[in-house]
């Protein structure tokens, strides 16, 4: 393990995982710190993950309380133990051995510049993709682009990865339960981004890390196809928020409505099986973003 200069715990979240490549992402997190916590979503399995951890590195939740509130919980209780940042880490995300290493770097020429950020964070390549995935920044739409090395100003970063100053919690809050999974990153950053702070990738590292169950190639593209249950909450929670949110711009949530409508039907067509199972979970997750119901199905 690297010492590394800043006082950070990582939480990661686990619900069902696979107990094999749990293992090497715990072991690729233990060649960077061995300041981490598993909290587990009330997991089938959670014996098995209990065992590759002891029991201060462990906590168990009686029922899927879904990852904002795991966050949550686990936040909370690193900043008990008076760390200076909380390190988020998904149960299917590999790291580099240099992985903290590079953050601080990024972390130290931010402090120089002074840049009053919420959030570093990596870019990652897709594991089912093998590709580098680019940055999204908001201009008038979206703006999609490469990573550069160094530090990037970005819209959003998915949560595999994040390092978060604890005091910025104070002010930007923690995470939001009631959308209970799926765009609980990035709702977080936009709220960072309308309290004053910089949202940054470093371009530095890269993590790999797994979007979706499978992935089916599409118009010349690989397109990330999740479970039923996934698709209600990415559905709902992104109508619930082009529509509610105020922390993006208008022509944004114009772009995350219209493009919704569109996968709530294209996500049913590509799955090879359940279609009707899946539209019936759009269908929902779109009725109930449009009368604000949130929280768990």
């Amino acid at each position: 393990m690297k010492k590394n200069k800043i006082n950070v715990c990582c939480i990661i979240i686990t619900y069902n995982p696979d107990i094999k490549y749990l293992n090497k992402v715990i072991k690729s997190i233990e060649m960077n710190t061995s300041n981490y916590i598993i909290v587990d979503n009330a997991s089938q399995n959670m014996k098995l993950i209990k065992s590759l951890v002891t029991d201060d590195k462990f906590i168990s939740l009686d029922k899927n309380v879904g990852i904002a509130a795991a966050q949550n919980i686990g936040i909370k209780h690193a900043i008990e133990k008076k760390v200076d940042y909380i390190w988020l880490s998904d149960q299917d995300t590999i790291y580099q051995t240099t992985y903290l290493e590079s953050i601080n770097t990024c972390i130290e020429n931010l402090t120089v510049k002074k840049v009053n950020y919420a959030v570093v964070g990596p870019a990652f390549v897709e594991v089912n993709r093998g590709t580098i995935q680019p940055f999204l920044k908001f201009e008038f739409f979206t703006k999609k682009f490469i990573p550069s090395k160094g530090e990037n100003i970005v819209s959003q970063l998915i949560a595999s990865g994040m390092v978060i100053p604890v005091d910025v919690f104070e002010i930007v809050g923690f995470k939001n339960e009631d959308l209970f999974i799926d765009l609980v990153d990035f709702e977080w950053c936009w709220r960072a981004t309308s309290k004053g702070y910089y949202i940054i990738g470093c371009g530095n590292t890269f993590i790999e890390h797994t979007l979706g169950d499978e992935m089916i190639p599409l118009f010349g593209k690989q397109i990330s196809v999740r479970s039923p249950f996934r698709h209600y909450f990415i559905i709902r929670n992104t109508i619930y928020l082009s529509l509610r949110y105020r922390d993006i711009p208008l022509p944004i949530k114009i772009e995350m409505f219209s493009k919704t409508l569109i996968w709530m039907f294209v996500y049913p067509y590509l799955a090879k099986k359940d279609k009707i199972k899946h539209l019936r979970a759009t269908t929902k997750g779109f009725v109930h973003g449009l009368i604000g119901r949130l929280g768990p199905i």
